[in-house]
C-alpha cells in the first residue's frame, strides 16, 4: 500500500490543491477509506487498485464517498508518474537498460527493454498531456457554465480512455506477446 500526499497546481511546496493517493492490491471497506481520507486530511483522497489490465479508482472525503474529484484524479495521474519513476530507478540501478552488460548478455533482453522504456515512456507522455489538459479543464470550469463545464468533463473523459486504450495495447505489446 502506498499513500502518497500530491498537490495539483502547486508551485513547489506552496499552494496547489492537495489529494490524498492511496495505490493498494485491495482496497479497503467504505468505513476504512473515509477513516484513511479523515487522516490524511484533505478534502478528497483518492482510492486505487489494479483489476486485470485496468484501474478500479474510488474518490473519499472523511464524511462519505465523492463520485468525481478532479484534483484527486489529476494527483493520481502525478502518482503514477511518480511509481514509475521509482520503477525506472530501480531496473536501472540493477543493469536493466539497453545496452547494459546484463542486457548485452542475454540474447534480446536489450531489444525488449528499448521497447519497454520506449513504449512506457511515451504511455507517461501521453499522462502528462492528460494531466496538463485536465488542470487547465479544471481551472477553467470554476468560473464557467454547467454547459461548458459538462462538455470539458466529457472531452477529459475520453482523453482518458484513449490513454487507457493506448495502455491495453502497450500492456499487451509488451508483458503477454513473446
Amino acid at each position: 500500500m502506498n499513500l502518497l500526499r500530491i498537490a495539483a497546481f502547486a508551485d513547489a511546496d506552496n499552494g496547489g490543491n492537495p489529494a490524498g493517493v492511496m495505490i493498494a492490491d485491495t482496497l479497503p471497506d467504505d468505513a476504512e477509506m473515509r477513516r484513511i481520507a479523515a487522516e490524511v486530511g484533505y478534502s478528497e483522497t483518492a482510492f486505487a487498485m489494479p483489476v486485470d489490465d485496468a484501474w478500479r479508482v474510488r474518490y473519499f472525503s472523511p464524511e462519505s464517498e465523492v463520485p468525481f474529484c478532479g484534483h484527486a484524479t489529476i494527483a493520481l495521474g502525478a502518482g503514477f508518474l511518480v511509481v514509475k519513476a521509482a520503477e525506472y530507478a530501480f531496473k536501472i540501478s540493477h543493469g536493466y537498460y539497453p545496452g547494459s552488460e546484463l542486457a548485452l548478455a542475454s540474447p534480446g533482453l536489450s531489444i525488449f527493454l528499448s521497447y519497454y522504456y520506449a513504449l512506457t515512456m511515451l504511455h507517461a507522455l501521453h499522462i502528462v498531456a492528460g494531466l496538463v489538459w485536465n488542470g487547465v479543464a479544471l481551472y477553467a470550469s470554476a468560473s464557467a457554465p454547467m454547459p461548458a463545464v459538462a462538455r470539458r468533463a466529457e472531452y477529459a473523459g475520453l482523453y482518458w480512455h484513449f490513454v487507457d486504450v493506448v495502455w491495453i495495447v502497450l500492456f499487451t505489446i509488451i508483458y503477454l506477446i513473446r
